[in-house]
């Protein structure tokens, strides 16, 4: 039986970043309206500032477990074969994946309780 080894560009992790860089660009801008003090304008940005902050925290454990494939992927160490990376990294990616599933929905449980658009 063939089992497809999981990838960091599977459709949750890459639906993930989507969300995440929309959200903080909505964030951002939220922020630059309260500098502005154009509350009433903001207002409408709020949930993607209660979206940003349950998706950063995520996203910074991502980023960890990313760099701790990458080390695994070159280490230097002739004496691991590849075959035993993978059994490392496998793992790890279905973290991320899981993370990424598991946030967004969060994310959007969060942003729903500050939408004032409804």
């Amino acid at each position: 039986m063939f089992i497809r080894q999981p990838s960091l560009s599977a459709e949750p992790i890459t639906y993930f970043w989507e969300k995440y860089n929309y959200h903080i660009e909505r964030k951002n801008t939220y922020d630059k309206l309260m500098r502005e003090f154009k509350v009433l304008e903001a207002r409408k940005f709020l949930p993607s500032v209660t979206a940003s902050a349950v998706l950063s925290g995520s996203a910074n454990a991502m980023n960890n477990l990313q760099k701790i494939i990458r080390n695994i992927t070159v280490m230097p160490d002739k004496s691991i074969p590849v075959e035993e990376k993978r059994q490392m990294i496998d793992p790890l990616v279905y973290s991320i994946i899981a993370i990424a599933k598991g946030t967004i929905q969060a994310a959007g449980e969060a942003a729903k309780k500050y939408d004032y658009d409804k």
